[in-house]
């Protein structure tokens, strides 16, 4: 990503463009996925068990928050950018 925003200072953005903000998007999206055995285990453990939780679970739970507002940002702006794009072409 860092390269992308190094090239697009001499020039125009390049082609692939578009697949580098679906790569930023999986990888929400993967976060997510990765983190949920975390929050089943951490449940089951305050909340079945009645122990304590995790010490850096609240770190774990304000990056959870931080990532979903951040792909949230980034579906916004892949739909504002590219779909709005493809619709104006089609029209053309």
């Amino acid at each position: 990503m860092y390269y992308y925003f190094a090239i697009t200072v001499y020039q125009p953005p390049p082609w692939w463009k578009r697949y580098i903000t679906r790569g930023q998007i999986i990888q929400f999206q993967t976060s997510f996925i990765l983190a949920l055995p975390f929050f089943v285990l951490d449940y089951y453990k305050t909340r079945v068990l009645k122990g304590e939780g995790c010490e850096g679970r609240g770190a774990v739970y304000f990056n959870a928050a931080f990532n979903f507002s951040l792909l949230l940002l980034f579906i916004n702006f892949s739909r504002k950018t590219y779909r709005d794009k493809d619709a104006q072409t089609k029209k053309d």
